[in-house]
């Protein structure tokens, strides 16, 4: 009988995302020996100050998969041995971060503050320092809808994001700022434009008058929540909150109208704050639209145009192509 010698240097290996782990996320790796002849295969995987925990499969046909769970940030060295020997690219290194938190985020500067037209400046930095591992993605709507941003950094490895967006119309535009497909703090961000001073003006001292002596100010309401975002039907969440402190005295009015027509939704919640939390529970993927109304008066952002999709490449491909959607990852 030929014996086939073993050879280490013919062993695959498919990798993970090594350079993007995330701690608390196991990293999976497919090893494949059936070309190496026969051998022992070996892992290990070693953190800054302990080691991580590996688990091998064997599939009992010369191929192997391997998962790896860190138990620490930072640089990881993987070692994938076969009779002893490292197989090619071993170690690996392993780049493992904290896993991303959103309350970390801080977004600060002239562009999420209201203004004139005329000097306006929409500019505002993004921090994500200390946010862990993660994707940032900004998006804003102006009054003709989706509004082009530009996202900018120093180099890959820089956390602060300079975001930039250019008004061309005096109106509210609202600033989607998430880290991680979660909201960071503040966000969305309700921004008003006036096109002259003295309306600005007008803003600032109808904004700080008591209750009560106010006439229904439709553009005061403010609409948040994943209900009135785009989404994929099997984790939609469908609840909205309308926010009606300093409106005045009015008559909060919601329809919905679905791919069938008329759509029925549900108010949960009214606190003494006048925040009113609705719901509703889409069945079928479409476009949901949200008819938001302050004494027959539309809202800021109403009427909202909520598509829902069956998969997460037909949402991606959707706010790539009509939202305008900016990324940037870590």
């Amino acid at each position: 009988m030929k014996i086939v010698a073993a050879d280490p240097s013919k062993v695959v290996c498919i990798e993970g995302d090594f350079e993007r782990c995330v701690l608390g996320q196991e990293i999976t790796s497919y090893i494949d020996t059936r070309q190496a002849g026969p051998g022992k295969l070996t892992v290990d995987c070693q953190g800054p100050h302990m080691a991580a925990h590996c688990r091998l499969f064997d599939h009992n046909d010369g191929t192997f998969t391997l998962k790896v769970e860190p138990q620490e940030a930072g640089i990881h060295l993987l070692q994938i041995r076969y009779r002893g020997q490292d197989v090619k690219g071993s170690p690996f290194k392993l780049k493992v971060g904290n896993p991303p938190d959103a309350s970390k985020v801080c977004v600060l500067g002239p562009g999420i503050q209201d203004g004139v037209l005329a000097t306006y400046e929409g500019k505002f930095v993004v921090e994500t320092k200390g946010a862990g591992q993660g994707h940032l993605t900004v998006r804003v709507r102006g009054p003709k809808g989706a509004f082009r941003v530009e996202l900018s950094r120093k180099s890959e490895k820089d956390r602060t994001v300079l975001c930039r967006y250019d008004p061309t119309l005096a109106d509210q535009y609202v600033i989607h700022v998430k880290w991680s497909d979660v909201y960071v703090p503040g966000s969305p961000f309700h921004v008003n434009i006036f096109k002259t001073n003295k309306e600005f003006s007008r803003f600032k001292h109808d904004k700080v008058m008591p209750m009560g002596k106010e006439s229904p100010t439709a553009s005061k309401i403010r609409v948040i929540g994943q209900g009135v975002e785009h989404g994929i039907l099997a984790t939609f969440q469908s609840k909205f909150v309308v926010e009606t402190g300093g409106a005045g005295k009015g008559q909060l009015s919601v329809k919905i109208r679905g791919p069938a027509g008329a759509f029925r939704v549900e108010k949960t919640r009214e606190s003494e704050d006048r925040n009113v939390m609705y719901r509703y529970d889409p069945t079928v993927a479409g476009e949901y639209i949200l008819h938001i109304k302050w004494s027959d008066e539309h809202v800021s952002g109403s009427p909202f145009h909520v598509h829902i999709f069956n998969t997460e490449q037909e949402l991606l491909s959707f706010l790539l192509n009509k939202e305008l959607l900016s990324s940037i990852e870590y």
